[in-house]
């Protein structure tokens, strides 16, 4: 019999630490080359405070006001959407959180990040996505952050969902194997749902009936 997937949000591990540093990046040197504008700066600063006090709420309303600037720049929309990835998705909002992810990493800007910070990008894009259910994303984050040597066991997990979802039970076999073999590598107890997906389709003789 076809077992579901377990349907907790993966909250507790979605954020990276550089995600969760979020506050600290009009200072990092990636943001060096470029300027915010004045009243963007100020209510990020705002917001980053915020942030820092962990005070969501009014972490996210001062990022609203940066959005509403009418004198906003390419760099400051990026900007912005860096903040806004990381509140709405400690928030809980990940349908907002996955257009803020969309925003900032499709840009030129993002390449002027570092490897560290864009693996951490791509990591939390994955996790943000699959809360949203939203699979091609999840897939398209995911594949990027394998090109950088950045999965683990649990965003391996995510790709096997998001593939078994696509009805592509090669790739979520593939991935959720990748994921039990990482978990027991590192001594852990394998994800509950790749072993859910692995018996799905082992347990199935025909595969038109695996689901």
């Amino acid at each position: 019999m076809k077992k579901n997937f377990l349907r907790a949000a993966f909250v507790a591990a979605l954020l990276s630490a550089a995600s969760i540093a979020a506050g600290s990046m009009i200072a990092t040197p990636a943001f060096a080359a470029d300027h915010l504008s004045k009243d963007v700066a100020k209510d990020l600063q705002a917001a980053q405070a915020a942030l820092q006090g962990k005070d969501l709420a009014t972490a996210m309303t001062q990022i609203k006001a940066a959005q509403a600037e009418t004198d906003r720049s390419a760099y400051d929309d990026f900007t912005i959407n860096r903040f806004l990835s990381s509140v709405a998705a400690q928030s809980g909002d990940f349908a907002t959180a996955a257009t803020a992810y969309d925003g900032f990493i499709n840009t030129d800007y993002f390449k002027t990040l570092t490897p560290e910070e864009q693996k951490a990008a791509y990591h939390d894009a994955t996790i943000v996505n699959q809360n949203s259910k939203n699979w091609p994303r999840v897939i398209q984050y995911g594949t990027q952050l394998e090109a950088m040597k950045g999965l683990d066991d649990l965003t391996e997990t995510m790709l096997a969902i998001a593939y078994y979802e696509q009805k592509d039970n090669v790739n979520a076999k593939k991935y959720a194997q990748m994921a039990i073999d990482a978990a027991k590598a590192a001594g852990k107890q394998p994800q509950e749902n790749a072993l859910i997906i692995m018996g799905n389709i082992e347990g199935k003789s025909d595969p038109d009936a695996a689901r």
